[in-house]
């Protein structure tokens, strides 16, 4: 029997600087990329009582993705990104402030023993939605999944080390990596374990683009190489596609081997050759 996954945090359009507009948020990608696997993920946000807001539960309907947990904000806007390409290919955000996803409220969820909360950083920089992601993370009986997403100016270590330490398994990139480590350390796997022990973190994803990805656990440290990328269009949403297959394979109570790696890494260099992180072709999901 598959674990329940729980999603929680931001949804918003990125717009690219070429003029196109994609659904997008970490989280979101998420859900929407478990819906694309065949779960039923529970998806707790916020929209505006905007055209945005409207798009957006449109998108969910035709993708059959719940609803339930993503509330209407009367007051503030859908959130939206500004995505600019660098020389490099590589995208630098703009993220507007004191959007709707800003002002999640506390929400009772039918959490059961066992069941997966994956949660970023983004929508804990308001204190309204971080109180209201504590209220969830103050359960002993849940598998919780941190991805961090540290982009200047939205984190805070006072409250992003709560967020560290509510973890169950951590998924972060090589900057994020070294930047909580704080300098101690220039090796992958030394930094992973520093922070496993400093925060009580069993597993450690780290991706790293190119170069491909580790997890560390107490026993293991596993390295694989990336996977090719056929057409490449930009890199948005690889790392929320990564980790997506890594809970696809928790959520069926597997452990992450090298095999999820390098199925993760498949379907992340997937995602890199379209623009944006979501799909609406189901057979892109069901052939990762």
């Amino acid at each position: 029997m598959k674990r329940s996954v729980f999603v929680f945090g931001e949804v918003l359009f990125d717009s690219f600087d070429t003029g196109k507009t994609v659904l997008g948020g970490a989280p979101f990608n998420v859900a929407w990329n478990l819906q694309g696997f065949g779960h039923t993920p529970r998806f707790i946000s916020a929209v505006g009582a905007d055209e945005d807001g409207a798009a957006i539960y449109s998108a969910m309907e035709r993708w059959q993705l719940s609803r339930e947990f993503v509330q209407q904000d009367y007051i503030h806007g859908t959130g939206r990104v500004i995505i600019h390409l660098d020389k490099e290919g590589e995208p630098q955000y703009d993220i507007l402030p004191q959007r709707a996803y800003d002002f999640i409220p506390r929400t009772e969820l039918p959490l059961e023993d066992g069941d997966i909360l994956y949660y970023g950083s983004l929508a804990a920089r308001s204190e309204v939605s971080r109180e209201s992601l504590f209220n969830l993370l103050d359960r002993d009986e849940l598998l919780c999944f941190c991805d961090i997403n540290i982009r200047e100016p939205w984190y805070d270590s006072t409250w992003g080390e709560e967020l560290l330490r509510a973890a169950d398994i951590l998924k972060v990139n090589r900057d994020e990596l070294f930047f909580l480590a704080g300098g101690f350390t220039e090796d992958i796997v030394d930094a992973a374990h520093l922070l496993r022990k400093r925060y009580e973190i069993s597993m450690i994803v780290v991706t790293l683009g190119e170069a491909g990805a580790w997890v560390v656990d107490d026993t293991t440290s596993i390295n694989v190489p990336a996977a090719p990328v056929q057409s490449f269009v930009d890199p948005v949403g690889a790392g929320d596609a990564f980790a997506s297959v890594v809970l696809d394979e928790l959520a069926h109570h597997k452990k992450c081997t090298k095999e999820t790696l390098q199925k993760a890494g498949g379907f992340a260099a997937r995602v890199c050759g379209m623009s944006g992180a979501t799909c609406s072709d189901r057979q892109f999901y069901q052939s990762y």
